[in-house]
């Protein structure tokens, strides 16, 4: 929204903010994983020589940061995606790693904890296998298979660097009364 022409479009003037106020604005949109994105519209409204230094260093680092992480794990997705589809496994990718280069236009802005994919409910064994060959470790569940039954998905961690989340997805509602009740198909 912001950089799509909300309130830091061209000819538009964000109001003034105090210097103390700074720390905390930069606090928050740490905290909500919006530094980046507050780092590019102050970029592209030109108020960073207007900013504490010490704050657009924080946000810039932040930015610099979260293109770096994104870029390793989409050149990781990048990879599971050739092997999904060596495979004939369809996916669809959700949440962070779908939006990043179709909404944001820039992977540098929306921070990524994981890589959510949803792949069908048959085809959910195979993309397990293959996310283990690839050096996935489940994560620890309840008990085996719990987290695919009544939640939806299973999470995998990397054993390698950059340690990297995959949730892979059966369905896109994560509450059992709607999984039993509405066919993903």
């Amino acid at each position: 929204l912001v950089l799509a022409g909300g309130p830091f479009a061209p000819g538009v003037v964000p109001p003034p903010v105090e210097a103390a106020e700074w720390p905390v604005i930069a606090m928050t949109a740490r905290d909500q994983g919006l530094a980046p994105l507050l780092y590019k519209a102050l970029q592209k409204a030109e108020r960073l020589a207007v900013t504490p230094p010490a704050i657009v260093a924080a946000l810039r680092a932040a930015y610099l940061d979260t293109g770096v992480a994104n870029w390793l794990a989409l050149e990781q997705l990048t990879g599971l995606l050739a092997i999904f589809e060596r495979e004939r496994i369809p996916v669809i990718l959700l949440k962070g790693c779908a939006l990043v280069s179709t909404i944001y236009g820039d992977a540098s802005l929306r921070p990524m904890t994981d890589l959510d994919i949803l792949v069908h409910r048959t085809d959910a064994k195979q993309a397990r296998d293959l996310l283990i060959e690839r050096g996935f470790l489940p994560r620890p569940d309840l008990e085996p298979g719990f987290s695919l039954r009544f939640c939806h998905e299973e999470a995998f961690e990397s054993t390698v660097r950059p340690r990297l989340r995959v949730d892979l997805h059966t369905h896109l509602l994560g509450n059992p009364y709607w999984l039993q009740r509405i066919d993903i198909d």
